[in-house]
């Protein structure tokens, strides 16, 4: 589910990220020539690197825990709406609260109580049936068209919450190799290095070396 965007350039002073200007680093000048300037193919090196690897893992395992959640939310018809909502809610968490954990324990022993009145009431016979029970039977039936209506609500809810996920891992996968692009610039003494988005000719290119580090990484 990996969102591959074009990489923005971005400012890098030393190992500090600074969301302006056209650099990817402006790395220290230590060197001997200190107007040196460099190219990287920021996205490549992102692409090529342990922190993409490391980024598509976390988006997968959330993922999958949503995919999990949405299953057994689909196995459970007698709950309501706003039942559903709340264990949605608290599965889209990475650390629920005490509180949300409580609320999820209370509405499963609900529907367990629910699903054991529907077993009690199907195992009647017609002829036994009271009013009370009929009108029970409707209500519980009744649910299931809105728990169906409010599952289509909670696949787009997940599916953000997906989306979300990965763009905060690719961020941190990005920061990563802002990083390292920096430390790369300062020990070849390059003082400015841009994203190949923004300059397309540079006396040194970076991208291959950034590479191979970010692999090593």
């Amino acid at each position: 589910m990996s969102n591959r965007r074009t990489v923005n350039t971005l400012i890098l002073v030393a190992a500090l990220l600074i969301g302006a200007g056209p650099y990817v680093v402006n790395a220290a000048r230590t060197a001997a020539d200190p107007n040196t300037t460099a190219h990287v193919d920021l996205h490549q090196v992102f692409e090529a690197s342990e922190a993409r690897s490391v980024a598509d893992g976390k988006t997968g395992l959330y993922a999958r825990k949503l995919d999990q959640s949405f299953g057994d939310l689909g196995q459970m018809p007698y709950l309501t709406p706003n039942e559903m909502r709340d264990l949605s809610i608290i599965a889209v968490r990475e650390t629920p609260t005490e509180a949300e954990t409580k609320r999820a324990a209370e509405v499963r022993t609900e529907y367990d109580k629910r699903t054991a009145e529907s077993n009690a009431l199907a195992q009647k016979k017609e002829a036994d049936l009271t009013p009370a029970d009929k009108n029970r039977v409707r209500e519980l039936n009744a649910m299931r068209p809105i728990h169906a209506q409010t599952m289509l609500k909670i696949q787009q809810m997940y599916q953000t919450a997906v989306n979300d996920e990965n763009a905060k891992n690719e961020r941190a996968g990005m920061a990563a190799v802002r990083a390292l692009v920096a430390k790369l610039a300062k020990e070849k003494g390059i003082a400015e290095v841009f994203d190949t988005a923004a300059l397309v000719v540079a006396p040194v290119d970076l991208t291959k070396d950034a590479v191979e580090r970010a692999k090593k990484k």
